[in-house]
C-alpha cells in the first residue's frame, strides 16, 4: 500500500517500553534488505523477539499470555508496551502489550515473519539435542487452474487496491493534520503523546473508543498561544501570614463587667479633667506642694491654686480615674488592631490580585482559587467595633455592667490563619508554573495530542469504518481462498522440500563433510551416523551453521501454498556466533545470493527472474557487519545503527561507514590505473584483496595457495607477482627492493580477480 505509486515505502521500527528501549521511532530505508548493527544490550535482541512474536498463529510454542512479561520494559510503569511495522504510512505488523491483564492486541501481519534467533535455534534444534524433527506432516499447496479461486482471487486483489487508496488517503490526511498541529503549538517531535499519534490505532482488534476530551484543539491552541505570552516580569503574588491581632478580650470583659463608685471630687474638675486628662495627668506628675509656682505656667501659687492641685491629685488617685485610664488603654489596643487589620486586608486583596493575572496564563490553574477570607475581615471589623462600642458606653457609665458583645477574636483569628496556610499553597504552586511553564506547555501539548485523536476519529469515522469493512472483507476473502485451494488445488509435499533444501544448505557450508537422510531426517557425518548425537558432536560454531542452514528449510513450513513464498520476510539475528571467518563468509554470501522461485525452490544465485527476498539483519558482530557491507550483501543505504538513550533509542544511516576492505580496493584500484603511486603498504592491500575474494566467494577451498591454482586452472587467471608471499608481510633489509611497475603488475592481476567474481565492487 505505497502513500505514491512512484516512490517505494521505506521501512519503519517503532517501539514504546520494549526490553531497554523505552522509545524507538527509527527509519530504515526503501529497499528490501536492511542491516542493524548494535552493540550488546541496547535491545537489539528484543526487537528480534518481538518481530518473531508478530504472528499469533505462529508463536513457537509460547503461550500468549507470557509475551507481554518477555518483551514489556521493566520501567513501564503501567506495564504495557507497543511494537510495529511499518511500510511508509501502513502498518506491516503490530504488537499491543498489557503486562497488567497479560494479554496481546494483534495487527493483521503483511507478511510470513521468518525469525532467525537464540530463541528460535533453543526452541527448535537445542531443546532437540540438535536432531531435526522429521514429524512433518504438512502440504503445501501448488494450485492447479480453477475459475472460483481466481474470481475470489480477482475480488481480493480489487478490494485490496481500494483498502490501500482509502487508508492511504485517511493515512496522509492524518498525517498532514498531525504536522499541522506540530507546528502550531511548536511540538517537540519527541513528546510522549505526539510519537505515539498513529492512525493504527483506530484499526485495533477492538474498535476505538475513547471519551470525548473537555476542551478541543481549538481551545487549547488560544491556551497555547496565552501560555506563550506569559510577561517575564510578571508580578509575583505575595503569601499572607497574618501575626497577632493584640486583643486582650479577658481585660475587656473584665473592665466592661465591673462596677467603680464615682468620685467626690466636684463634677466641674471632672468635667475639666474628661476634656485633656493626659494633659492634668502630666501636670500633676511635676507638681509638688511644697513649690510656690505652678507647674504649668510658673505663677505664685495661691492658696486656692493649691487647693484645685489638691482635687486634681485626689481625682487621679480615685478609683473612677483609674478605671477610665484602664478603658483609654484597651480602647488603644483596639484602635491598634484595626490597624494591623487594614494592614492585612490591603496585603491580601493586592495578593488576590496578583494571583489571579498569573494564573489566568496557565491551563492547569483555571479552577485554582484562594480562599475568601474577606468575610473573616469583616467579621473581625465589625466585633472590634462592637468592642469599641461597649468600652465607649462603659466609659460614660463606670457603675453600670455592660454586656459583652458575641464576639470571639480567638476563633476568628484561627479561621484566618487556616485560610492563609491553603493559600500560601496555592500561591506557591501557580508560582513554581510560572517559574517552570515547560511542564505546563508540555502537558498542555500532551492533552491536545489526545484530543487530536479523538477529533480525527470524530470527523473521520465514515472512512474508519469503510477501512475496517474492506479489512474484514479481505479476511473472509482469504479464508474462501484458502479452502479452495486446501480442497481444489494440488499439493506438495513440505517435508520433502525442507529435506532437499537443508541437503542443499548443508552442502553448500560443509562440503561433503556432512549430509542429511531425508528418509531417517538425520544429520551424517562423512555418510554415518553421529552415534554421540548432533549436540555432543558438533562444535558451537557448527552449530550455528547447522541450525541457520534448517532456517532456512523450515520456511516450507511458513507457507500454505506457492504463493505464499513471495510474503516471506526473513529477520535474521545474529547469524554467526562462534563462527570462524570462513563460515562467516560463506554466511554473507549465502545472505547476498538466497533466492526463491515462483514454485518454492530456493537457490542460491544472482538471477534476477527471481528477487532476493524481503530481509532484515541485526548484528552486533563488527567483522560480520563489515564483510557484509564490504561485499554489498545490503545495498549502503540500508546499512544502519541502533543507537540508545535514555529515553529513546534511534537508528542512524551507517552508509558512509567505509570497511577496510574498500579502502584497500580502492588503493589498488588507483594503483592499477596509476592514479597514484604505490607505497609500502601497497602489497598488504593487494594480497587482503585477492584474499578477500578467496574468503567471500570460493570459502570451499582449505587454502590461500589452494585458490591461487583455481585461479590458474579454473578462471585462467595467474597471480604473477611473487609480492603476495613476501613483501606484503615485510621484508629484511638486504631483500632487493621490488620495482613500482611490478607493483602495478600484481594490482592489476588482483583487479582481474576482482572483475571475476564481483565486478559490482569497482568504480567506474
Amino acid at each position: 500500500m505505497n502513500t505514491q505509486s512512484n516512490q517505494k515505502p521505506k521501512l519503519r521500527i517503532k517501539a514504546q517500553h520494549i526490553g531497554p528501549i523505552m522509545s524507538l521511532d527509527g527509519e530504515l530505508s526503501d529497499k528490501s534488505q536492511n542491516l542493524i548493527f548494535a552493540r550488546n544490550g541496547t535491545g537489539k535482541s528484543f526487537l528480534a523477539r518481538s518481530l518473531r512474536l508478530l504472528d499469533e498463529n505462529g508463536l513457537h510454542g509460547v503461550p500468549i499470555e507470557e509475551i507481554p512479561e518477555r518483551l514489556v520494559s521493566e520501567e513501564a510503569a503501567n506495564r504495557q508496551g507497543t511494537f510495529s511495522l511499518w511500510e511508509g504510512g501502513v502498518c506491516i505488523g503490530g504488537l499491543g502489550l498489557n503486562g497488567v491483564a497479560r494479554i496481546v492486541s494483534y495487527t493483521q501481519p503483511k507478511y510470513i515473519f521468518h525469525v532467525f534467533s537464540e530463541d528460535y535455534v533453543d526452541a527448535n534444534l537445542r531443546q532437540r539435542q540438535f536432531e531435526p524433527d522429521g514429524e512433518i506432516s504438512h502440504e503445501i499447496i501448488v494450485g492447479k487452474e480453477n475459475l472460483e479461486l481466481d474470481a475470489q482471487e480477482q475480488t481480493r486483489q480489487l478490494k485490496q487496491a481500494e483498502l490501500d487508496r482509502e487508508f492511504n488517503a485517511m493515512a496522509n490526511r492524518f498525517q498532514d493534520q498531525r504536522q499541522r498541529l506540530q507546528n502550531d503549538l511548536a511540538i517537540n517531535a519527541g513528546l510522549g503523546k505526539f510519537k505515539t499519534l498513529d492512525p493504527i490505532v483506530y484499526f485495533q482488534p477492538t474498535v476505538f473508543s475513547e471519551p470525548q476530551p473537555a476542551t478541543s484543539v481549538s481551545e487549547l491552541q488560544s491556551a497555547f498561544d496565552k501560555l506563550k505570552s506569559v510577561p517575564g516580569d510578571l508580578a509575583r503574588p505575595q503569601a499572607f501570614e497574618p501575626g497577632e491581632l493584640g486583643v486582650n478580650i479577658t481585660d475587656i470583659k473584665q473592665a466592661l463587667t465591673k462596677e467603680t463608685s464615682p468620685s467626690a471630687v466636684a463634677e466641674e474638675v471632672k468635667d475639666r479633667i474628661a476634656r485633656n486628662p493626659n494633659f492634668f495627668q502630666s501636670g500633676i506628675a511635676l507638681a509638688t506642694f511644697e513649690q510656690d509656682s505652678c507647674p504649668f505656667c510658673r505663677q505664685d501659687l495661691a492658696s486656692a491654686a493649691q487647693a484645685a492641685i489638691a482635687q486634681y491629685v485626689a481625682y487621679f488617685e480615685d478609683a473612677e480615674a483609674k478605671a477610665k485610664e484602664s478603658i483609654a488603654q484597651l480602647q488603644a489596643q483596639l484602635a491598634s488592631a484595626e490597624a494591623k487589620l487594614t494592614t492585612w486586608r490591603t496585603t491580601w486583596l493586592e495578593s488576590k490580585t496578583d494571583f489571579d493575572v498569573m494564573k489566568a496564563y496557565f491551563p492547569s490553574t483555571q479552577d485554582k482559587h484562594l480562599d475568601d477570607i474577606e468575610p473573616i475581615f469583616k467579621v473581625l471589623a465589625e466585633g472590634l467595633a462592637a468592642l469599641k462600642g461597649k468600652l465607649d458606653d462603659k466609659s460614660g457609665n463606670l457603675r453600670a455592667e455592660v454586656e459583652m458583645p458575641a464576639f470571639d477574636p480567638s476563633k476568628e483569628m484561627a479561621r484566618l490563619t487556616a485560610a492563609s496556610e491553603a493559600n500560601t499553597k496555592a500561591i506557591v504552586g501557580v508560582q513554581a508554573i510560572y517559574d517552570n511553564s515547560t511542564i505546563e506547555r508540555k502537558e498542555l501539548q500532551n492533552r491536545a495530542c489526545i484530543t487530536f485523536q479523538y477529533e480525527f476519529f470524530s470527523a473521520n469515522s465514515k472512512n474508519i469504518e469503510r477501512v475496517r469493512a474492506l479489512s474484514d472483507d479481505i479476511a473472509s476473502l482469504e479464508d474462501k481462498i484458502a479452502e479452495l485451494r486446501r480442497t481444489q488445488g494440488d499439493t506438495a509435499d513440505a517435508r520433502e522440500r525442507v529435506a532437499t533444501t537443508f541437503s542443499s544448505m548443508l552442502k553448500r557450508f560443509f562440503g561433503e563433510k556432512y549430509a542429511f537422510d531425508a528418509m531417517e531426517f538425520k544429520v551424517l557425518r562423512e555418510q554415518k551416523s553421529m552415534a554421540r548425537g548432533g549436540d555432543r558432536t558438533l562444535s558451537d560454531g557448527e552449530k550455528s551453521v547447522m541450525a541457520f542452514c534448517y532456517f532456512i528449510a523450515q520456511s516450507h513450513l511458513r507457507v500454505e501454498a506457492n504463493e505464499d513464498y513471495a510474503k516471506i520476510f526473513f529477520v535474521i539475528d545474529d547469524p554467526v556466533t562462534s563462527m570462524s571467518f570462513d563460515y562467516i563468509y560463506s554466511m554473507v554470501q549465502s545472505l547476498k545470493l538466497l533466492r526463491i522461485t515462483a514454485d518454492g525452490q530456493i537457490a542460491f544465485n544472482l538471477s534476477s527472474a527471481n528477487p532476493r527476498p524481503k530481509m532484515l539483519i541485526l548484528t552486533h558482530n563488527n567483522y560480520f557487519y563489515n564483510v557484509a557491507s564490504s561485499n554489498k550483501a545490503v545495498s549502503p543505504s540500508g546499512l544502519f545503527q541502533l543507537i540508545p538513550g535514555t529515553t529513546s533509542h534511534a537508528l542512524t544511516s551507517q552508509k558512509g561507514f567505509a570497511t577496510p576492505h574498500q579502502q584497500q580496493l580502492k588503493h589498488v584500484q588507483e594503483v592499477a590505473q596509476q592514479q597514484v603511486n604505490p607505497d609500502y603498504m601497497t602489497p598488504n592491500c593487494i594480497r587482503s584483496v585477492v584474499e578477500g575474494m578467496w574468503k567471500f566467494c570460493r570459502p570451499d577451498l582449505n587454502d590461500f595457495a589452494h585458490f591461487l591454482s583455481f585461479l590458474i586452472d579454473e578462471c585462467e587467471l595467474e597471480i604473477k607477482s611473487v609480492l603476495l608471499h613476501d613483501l606484503s608481510h615485510g621484508g629484511k633489509f638486504e631483500d632487493p627492493p621490488h620495482k613500482a611497475e611490478d607493483i602495478i603488475e600484481a594490482a592489476q592481476d588482483a583487479l582481474k580477480v576482482v572483475q571475476h567474481f564481483a565486478p559490482g565492487q569497482l568504480c567506474t
